[in-house]
């Protein structure tokens, strides 16, 4: 008999619910993808593999144009003399041959952007490359070293050997720029040498680390439901549309706070790499693009309440459900006044689901469920208030341990 754990608290109650692992269904092979289609699984890709979307937009446009197959529905490359497949370009070496399946790059655009991000992956933890700052995987501008290693450690994507011509990863962050209209990014200087009698034209680093002042554009394409955000750009004012591409049903200044309530959403431009979210806010809802949108920073308590002595362990898809004792304000719900963070303070993208108008509250589990033998803490806010403005007597939190 499955057992049930319920706290009582001052205001709510706390209950372990756990649930079976939900799966997406794999994405079919299909030349026929939309272009929104395309665009959709570039971002889910990404945010899957921890890449901001902006980054694997950019190479599958430059590399391809977003395409997995050309005019005649021939996988993208077949026959190119260089053997890049598909919308991420891939080619590979002996030894990712023996990892990757070949024909299933050319035929399933998932899978190749899939592989294609698995390969940035493998530049941004080679040791081979610096590191930018503090090497956080939303900041745009953490990826240079990772993107110059995608296209080849070759003497072509030296700034300095090619002043007047962009190097490859200088040509992804101006398609960022131009396209996912993000403010302007920076970057700094670094040393590189040529070290190698058998291959002179290949680089090798000088340091370590390199540390770049403002070299700190945050994605803003990894935002969800329940996440607050104030709008911010640099033109002034933040346009809310009626539907994706539809016409403007308001203007609003920047630092309003909004809540996203649905999204992302993609449209068919080719050249618009933002995405689209579903806000509300004080105008009513909307949809607004994310090149106007910044994560809104929630002051945390200083302190909070532990439910329990000791911390319980609990299964990897493990389901909280919060139970306050009275309706609350849906709008001061949000994954930054309810979030669950791991042992080194790093918050987890859990999905918070709201019943019982705001009398309940589920908090799911990461998409792969929460990693085994690791410890997480849940984190209820004092922000979070009732319908009447009345707000909680004290922060609680919950330590568990993950089988």
């Amino acid at each position: 008999m499955k057992k049930t754990v319920v706290f009582m608290l001052l205001g709510l109650m706390l209950m372990a619910v756990t649930a079976q692992p939900v799966y997406a269904e794999e994405a079919s092979p299909d030349e026929k993808l939309t272009l929104a289609q395309r665009k959709a699984l570039l971002t889910e890709v990404a945010i899957e593999k921890q890449i901001p979307p902006e980054i694997l937009k950019a190479i599958a446009m430059i590399e391809s144009k977003m395409r997995q197959f050309d005019e005649n529905g021939e996988p993208l490359g077949a026959h190119n003399e260089d053997g890049g497949i598909g919308m991420m370009q891939i080619t590979l070496n002996e030894r990712q041959k023996d990892i990757y399946d070949v024909e299933r790059l050319k035929t399933d655009t998932r899978y190749n952007i899939e592989v294609g991000a698995d390969i940035l992956l493998d530049k941004w933890n080679s040791s081979v490359f610096p590191v930018v700052n503090n090497k956080d995987w939303r900041v745009l501008e953490h990826w240079y070293f990772a993107l110059l290693g995608y296209n080849g450690r070759s003497k072509i994507n030296d700034p300095a050997y090619t002043p007047d011509e962009p190097a490859y990863q200088e040509r992804i962050y101006e398609t960022i720029e131009n396209h996912s209209l993000t403010p302007e990014l920076s970057f700094g200087d670094f040393e590189v040498e040529y070290p190698y009698d058998d291959f002179p034209i290949l680089m090798a680093f000088k340091e370590d680390r390199v540390n770049w002042e403002d070299a700190d554009t945050m994605t803003s394409q990894i935002f969800r439901k329940h996440d607050q955000v104030v709008t911010f750009n640099d033109v002034g004012v933040a346009y809310v549309r009626g539907d994706v591409d539809g016409e403007r049903i308001a203007t609003l200044p920047l630092g309003e706070r909004l809540k996203i309530v649905d999204g992302p959403f993609e449209n068919n431009d080719l050249f618009d790499h933002f995405v689209y979210y579903k806000v509300r806010g004080d105008f009513g809802e909307g949809y607004i693009a994310s090149s106007n949108l910044a994560y809104a920073e929630v002051e945390k308590d200083e302190s909070f309440e532990a439910m329990k002595e000791k911390p319980e362990t609990v299964e990897r898809e493990k389901i909280w459900t919060i139970a306050f004792n009275m309706a609350m304000d849906v709008d001061t719900i949000l994954n930054q006044t309810i979030y669950v963070e791991d042992e080194n303070g790093n918050q987890v993208r859990t999905m918070l689901e709201i019943l019982d108008g705001g009398k309940t509250v589920k908090v799911h589990p990461p998409e792969n469920g929460y990693s085994a033998g690791k410890t997480y803490t849940l984190y209820v806010q004092s922000q979070i208030k009732s319908m009447k403005g009345l707000a909680l007597k004290a922060p609680k939190k919950i330590t568990f341990n993950v089988k």
